[in-house]
């Protein structure tokens, strides 16, 4: 199984080529009378390509077009574990404050929850990434 550890993360993102990553479709013609047609993953400076005789189908368009999002797609989720752990941490100092913790998104609703439940909900959104 893939490493998705926020520690995993942070070091695959500082080893890899600065950006910016793209991907690219095209085709050319080559002299021996056929098309050559083919897939680009640019990462900086660095390249790869994936050619052929065959357009490429459009699930390989995507892998690669997936592959150049993938270090926002990292940084976003160390953005997003970040943020869930600061809102774990303030849930927790509240309820520890007033007993109860309110959410809603509806002012008049004035749902309660018990006191472990938003910090427990969200321990359990952010998983064990930190292994």
């Amino acid at each position: 199984m893939t490493d998705l550890s926020t520690a995993n993360l942070k070091r695959l993102l500082a080893e890899a080529t600065p950006g910016p990553w793209r991907a690219e479709v095209g085709a050319a013609g080559v002299p021996e009378g056929w098309d050559e047609h083919w897939l680009a993953l640019h990462m900086g400076h660095n390249s790869m390509y994936d050619v052929g005789r065959e357009p490429p189908a459009e699930e390989e368009y995507a892998n690669f077009k997936l592959a150049a999002l993938a270090p926002q797609l990292a940084q976003e989720v160390l953005r997003m574990r970040e943020e869930l752990r600061e809102l774990r941490d303030q849930l927790k100092k509240r309820s520890e404050h007033y007993g109860k913790v309110e959410l809603s998104t509806d002012p008049l609703d004035g749902i309660q929850l018990e006191d472990n439940y938003a910090e427990d909900e969200i321990s359990r959104i952010l998983g064990d990434h930190d292994g």
